[in-house]
């Protein structure tokens, strides 16, 4: 009796099988690195967006006090919306955390959820004078769409003050 012959092996199934093998650990890595470690923070921010009469102070201690909440809240500003979708819920935060840089806030004036946008403004007139370098965004958010978000750019500017330097 004869023997078959056998198939030569290919060098196609390992290539398959290592890359599937290293897509699963690059995946496992994804999780464990950026996922995990901001997930309280999506939670905290998800729990303020749904709950009414919410206290914004507790949940800066609970994002690990004022300076790790600040780049935390940062960071998920930084993500797609429909990864972070409570993103004026995160501006009241940062907000509560100290955070004045006007170049968040500004750049928040730009999102397409009005809530976001009006709570931006709101921001920016809260900071008051030190917001002049969001002037400029703000007087663009005169001719949003939203009413509420006109009203908040308005009463921002008039927080703020004029654009001449005193005498």
């Amino acid at each position: 009796m004869t023997e078959p012959a056998s198939q030569p092996r290919t060098w196609r199934p390992m290539a398959f099988w290592s890359a599937g093998i290293l897509l699963a650990l690059g995946l496992a890595w994804f999780v464990a690195a950026v996922v995990v470690p901001h997930y309280p923070t999506w939670r905290i921010v998800r729990e303020g967006a749904s709950t009414w009469n919410w206290d914004y102070s507790g949940a800066v201690t609970r994002l690990g006090g004022s300076e790790r909440a600040k780049a935390e809240l940062r960071f998920y500003l930084k993500m797609p919306p429909f990864i972070a979708p409570h993103r004026a819920v995160a501006l009241q935060l940062l907000y509560m955390t100290g955070w004045r840089s006007t170049s968040d806030f500004a750049s928040a004036l730009q999102e397409t959820d009005d809530a976001t946008r009006e709570w931006a403004a709101r921001i920016l007139g809260y900071i008051g004078p030190d917001a002049t370098a969001a002037r400029p965004a703000l007087e663009h958010a005169l001719n949003d769409p939203a009413q509420r978000v006109r009203a908040a750019a308005a009463e921002a500017l008039k927080k703020i003050g004029s654009q001449e330097p005193p005498k």
